[in-house]
């Protein structure tokens, strides 16, 4: 049958106050010379950071630098150079040019130029005294310096909550240019961005593989089985049984068959129970050592697999594991929840960061956001789909993982202590499907679709692939977006295989076809955003307590809590036997007041009305008197006539037999049926006019009008007699 690669990893706990040690930056490697600490990384304060050059060379600067309290070392970084120098144009940086080769100082030109030794230039003539331009600090950084003439180094550090992109260290050269480029401090959130740039060598296995550099790939996580909350089981290291990938604070992308040994799970009320997620881990602690500071471990709160998720052939083989809370180690040896930590989030660190996933419109050093930054047709199958130049045939990528370094099926398994990785490179999909259909042999059911893309061992020499163990873990590819900026991005999920570094490749769940799935997903479940609350309504009361409100909307969708709140106000006590002044009708108008007594007193009513043939116009239609003896609005209602004044009459509208109107213009508009039938009162007045008589042969006589003096036409009669008067004024004039 098909192999599923599961994990069994090993995960170990220690002092929870390790979290906030300070500790000082990696240091990075120096040509021709040996750095030995005290201590291992993370480097702590109080660690002493040699340096030893090499036979033939000299050192220039400090031989030792320690790490002090805030978090920096004591100086920078020193240089070698060499006794006896040659010059070796391949090696000089490129775009620098060599100085004149001389052999004494008698051969430079100009009183301060010397013929010294110049790197790989060799013997030069150069001002050794010449100082470089100072530099300076980058954004959210600083740098140390103990010169800038020729050969001295000056060291790039960054501030809590950033990590550095780019050197750590650049020296100054003979033609008064520093080496390298000004690094950039980014914060920790930045996706793609591995721990040890320096140690990133794309040459080790998983199988029978090399061990990861501590924090060297932040966005592993590790998925494994929890008993009762029991510490002791994360020291078994086969307690794990998958990997997955941090994609930012929120959210794990793992693999769906994972979760296939817990067929009733998701049934039970305690599914949640089932497993752990380790983050910040590389290495497993030793049995009684403590977990250190950078090792994060969480509960699931969601697990939602694809679903299009076929469990025979591991189509749509994807999972996204949302996190819950943030665990520690408490009494008992039990883990409990870590009140001090947010729920459902990573703190990002040198050990915890999210890797960079494909079909982003924005670029790596740009804040994570995958429900803003994703471009659908990047990924779009039909049309211009970036997944052709991430997984090109023959391209190298990374796959990592706490699998077995050995197949399941030899006698020997072997678990290891340290994540391992190793280099892969892409198969072209024919060959791909040849293999799955040679794997049918075995099992029936499988099958390559493009989903999925294959890989093997980019070492002609070794067996590299993945293995029981890393499914779910991730498969990076690093991408050169300039010549400064370099990231690792997802493209595949280890999904599945026959057997571990032998004839066949490994099956691996393409991450752009399910980049829609992956943001359909965040965008139904994530919490929205609030804007900011309007201001709070007027007091109901100005003494003896009162109540106001105010409100919110929601920014997006999903928003938690509530969008509107209520609050007590002018809590302070009125002043005794407080009356309202009194309050008269308005012209025209009437008043009640309620309870119906002689005084206005504090919380009385008065309500306002307007007589027939007038309406309000301005002012409130009900007042109510406070606890301090002020009424609620200072405004006096005004009624006015609902009608303007009649026009003059009309012109006859025949010589005999006609009839003329005038008409007034209804002012009160305040509600619907006023605006659609007009106000209570007449709007047109008909009267007849043209008394002489017709002529007899025209057919038409006065009493034909059916108008025996004037028709007065109001609301209720206009509609009924419309028709009629349309026939007399139309109909038979001549």
């Amino acid at each position: 049958m098909i192999v599923e690669y599961i994990c069994f990893v090993l995960l170990v706990f220690g002092n929870p106050n390790h979290a906030s040690g300070v500790t000082c930056p990696d240091i990075e490697p120096i040509q021709y010379a040996d750095i030995t600490t005290s201590t291992t990384s993370p480097y702590k304060v109080g660690t002493v950071a040699n340096f030893t050059c090499d036979v033939g060379f000299k050192g220039i600067g400090k031989s030792s630098i320690t790490c002090l309290e805030n978090g920096r070392w004591s100086g920078s970084s020193p240089y070698c150079t060499a006794y006896n120098c040659k010059r070796r144009l391949k090696k000089v940086e490129k775009g620098r040019k060599c100085r004149k080769k001389c052999k004494k100082d008698a051969d430079c030109k100009g009183v301060f130029n010397k013929c010294e030794c110049d790197d790989w230039c060799g013997k030069s003539c150069y001002n050794p005294s010449a100082d470089c331009p100072k530099l300076r600090d980058p954004v959210n950084g600083y740098i140390l310096e103990s010169g800038r003439s020729y050969g001295h180094t000056v060291t790039y550090g960054c501030s809590g909550g950033f990590t550095l992109t780019g050197p750590s260290t650049r020296r100054c050269r003979s033609d008064k240019k520093w080496t390298g480029f000004a690094p950039l401090c980014v914060p920790y959130s930045t996706c793609g961005l591995p721990g040890k740039e320096s140690q990133n060598k794309l040459t080790p296995k998983v199988i029978e593989g090399t061990n990861a550099e501590e924090g060297e790939w932040p966005w592993q996580t590790l998925l494994f089985h929890n008993l009762d909350y029991s510490v002791n089981q994360i020291y078994n290291t086969r307690s794990g049984f998958g990997g997955g990938t941090i994609i930012n604070e929120e959210w794990i992308l793992t693999a769906a068959h994972v979760f296939n040994q817990f067929p009733n799970a998701k049934r039970t009320k305690n599914w949640k129970q089932k497993f752990l997620i380790a983050a910040g881990m590389t290495t497993f602690p030793s049995i009684g050592h403590a977990m250190p500071g950078h090792l994060h471990i969480f509960e699931p709160a969601a697990v939602y697999s694809h679903p299009n998720f076929n469990e025979d052939n591991f189509d749509y083989d994807a999972a996204l594991i949302r996190i819950g809370k943030k665990l520690i180690r408490g009494k008992n040896d039990r883990f409990t929840t870590d009140r001090d930590a947010p729920d459902g989030r990573f703190l990002f660190s040198q050990y915890i960061r999210p890797v960079c996933l494909p079909c982003m419109k924005s670029g790596p050093l740009d804040p994570v956001d995958l429900w803003k930054n994703f471009d659908k047709e990047k990924c779009n199958p039909r049309g211009k789909s970036i997944m052709p130049v991430l997984a090109a045939v023959g391209s190298h990528v990374m796959v990592t993982g706490f699998g077995e370094k050995r197949d399941h099926s030899e006698d020997f398994r072997y678990f290891p202590s340290v994540l391992q990785q190793g280099l892969l490179k892409i198969v072209d999909d024919l060959t791909c499907a040849d293999s799955a259909k040679d794997i049918q042999r075995h099992a029936p059911k499988a099958r390559f679709t493009s989903r999925m893309f294959c890989a093997t061992s980019a070492v002609e020499t070794a067996n590299v692939d993945s293995c029981q163990g890393d499914s779910g873990g991730p498969i990076v590819k690093r991408i050169k977006l300039n010549a400064h900026t370099k990231f690792w991005m997802q493209i595949g999920v280890v999904s599945w295989g026959w057997g571990c570094g032998g004839e066949h490749p490994g099956f691996y769940t393409s991450v752009s076809s399910i980049m829609s799935w992956v943001w359909q997903i965040l965008d139904d479940t994530r919490i929205g955003t609030w804007k900011n609350w309007e201001s709070w309504t007027k007091c109901s009361e100005s003494c003896g307590g009162g109540s106001r409100q105010r409100r919110r909307q929601c920014a997006t969708k999903n928003c938690k809590g509530t969008n509107s709140e209520s609050g007590d106000c002018n809590t302070a006590q009125c002043p005794p036997d407080v009356q309202c002044p009194p309050v008269n009708p308005p012209k025209y108008g009437m008043m009640t007041k309620n309870p119906p007594t002689p005084f206005f007193e504090p919380r009385s009513m008065v309500k306002f009305s307007c007589s027939k043939g007038f309406f309000l116009q301005s002012g409130p239609d009900l007042i109510t008197c406070g606890q301090d003896g002020q009424w609620n609005s200072a405004e006096k209602p005004v009624c006015a006539n609902e009608f303007s004044q009649w026009t003059s009459w009309s012109s006859c509208s025949a010589t005999c037999g006609g009839a003329r109107t005038k008409t007034r213009k209804c002012l009160r508009e305040t509600d619907l049926i006023t605006r659609i039938l007009g106000c209570d009162g007449l709007v047109i007045i008909y009267s007849k006019c043209g008394n002489s008589e017709c002529p007899a042969e025209s057919g038409c006589t006065a009493g034909n009008l059916c108008l025996q003096g004037d028709i007065n036409v109001d609301r209720e009669t206009l509609v009924s007699q419309a028709s009629q008067l349309l026939n007399q004024l139309f109909g038979k004039r001549r």
